[in-house]
């Protein structure tokens, strides 16, 4: 008695399952929209147009989807930073002369390197040098010298 041969298993859910393959819009209020970085394209991050009508990126991915927000205007001597094998603009905190990263994900501005960027080194806004740092520790005393040769015994 023959019997019948076992059904193959099911392919894996696509790209399409977790972020929409469509980019965005092109233009919004007759203006151009440039396009997004691929390294934030895998991020699933689309152009589309904010409520002012004007070019903004958004996450579109299934399980964080945020509203669409003007692309941060940065013009601070941040350096960009490798997060994950992405690489992310560097931002100036609000209302500080300390560089962060740009939230990528959640799209909520800039924010502090850690934990993101964790090992990164503190970096101004403005490229001047950041100051303090931990003090070193202090030096040891010198050791007593001998009493040898003395009438006294030290005394």
């Amino acid at each position: 008695m023959a019997t019948g041969g076992m059904g193959g298993m099911g392919g894996a859910g696509g790209a399409a399952d977790f972020c929409p393959p469509e980019p965005g819009p092109t233009e919004c209020g007759g203006a151009a929209c440039a396009a997004v970085n691929p390294q934030l394209a895998m991020l699933c991050t689309k152009t589309c147009c904010t409520a002012m009508n004007t070019c903004g990126t958004r996450n579109a991915s299934s399980f964080l989807s945020t509203e669409c927000s003007e692309p941060l205007e940065d013009d601070s001597m941040c350096p960009d930073v490798t997060v994950l094998g992405t690489m992310v603009p560097g931002c100036c905190l609000e209302g500080s002369n300390n560089c962060g990263i740009e939230d990528l994900i959640t799209m909520s501005g800039c924010v502090p390197y850690a934990p993101f960027a964790a090992m990164q080194p503190p970096a101004n806004c403005d490229g001047t040098p950041v100051m303090g740092g931990m003090g070193g520790m202090g030096g040891m005393g010198g050791m007593g010298g001998s009493d040898a040769g003395t009438t006294d015994g030290g005394m």
